[in-house]
């Protein structure tokens, strides 16, 4: 079970609309109480959540060469 502080934190993101992400799991540790929770996932970003990105960077990176 997490501690009071960690439940504070995962509702301040859900009042505030906040999401995390990152490639790797993420982990939270609340100092304060020496205690470890992974992100619930209610709080986490899927990759289908983010905007597509336009360009591909190994395109774009090829482009600028091109120029004068």
């Amino acid at each position: 079970m997490v501690c009071d502080h960690l439940r504070q934190l995962y509702q301040l993101c859900q009042d505030q609309k906040n999401r995390l992400s990152g490639s790797d799991l993420i982990h939270i540790v609340c100092e304060q109480c020496g205690r470890k929770d992974v992100c619930p996932s209610n709080l986490r970003a899927d990759r289908d959540d983010e905007p597509a990105v336009a360009a591909d960077t190994a395109g774009t990176n090829s482009n600028l060469t091109d120029r004068p």
